[in-house]
């Protein structure tokens, strides 16, 4: 089997394909478009910029199939974004990663925009803000 990372340059000399970048290679053999890229890295930045502690989750042969795009850190609750561009579809994997996360406590989301996943922070922020101890009027 050939190198699927080989140059494309040599990809082109050896007749071979062309192939996507390791950059780009996910381990279930899809690509990752550059503009479902470019909204993670996006979201990601926001969410940063909220004070979220996050990363990018690579796929790869030994990890666990369907996990969630980012996994964020937000006030201390656990947030799993699955990215998807508007026309993307969710996989059942994906879905159950999700109900997954949710069934242990964290929350799981499929995010479409920068907005989207402000409002995910949003609820964490009205959720916890709403349980503050001396919030309460009858106190």
């Amino acid at each position: 089997m050939p190198n699927v990372f080989h140059s494309p340059a040599l990809r082109e000399a050896l007749g071979l394909p062309a192939s996507p970048t390791p950059i780009d290679a996910r381990a279930d053999g899809e690509t990752m478009s550059q503009p479902e890229a470019r909204l993670g890295s996006a979201i990601r930045r926001a969410c940063i910029e909220r004070a979220a502690f996050g990363f990018k989750i690579h796929g790869g042969p030994t990890m666990m199939a369907g996990l969630p795009d980012l996994i964020m850190c937000y006030r201390g609750q656990f947030i799993g974004m699955e990215i998807k561009m508007p026309e993307g579809k969710v996989s059942v994997i994906q879905k159950r990663r999700i109900r997954e996360i949710r069934d242990a406590g964290g929350r799981a989301y499929v995010v479409r925009s920068v907005s989207a996943a402000m409002r995910v922070l949003d609820a964490v922020d009205k959720s916890l803000d709403a349980h503050r101890p001396g919030d309460s009027e009858s106190a």
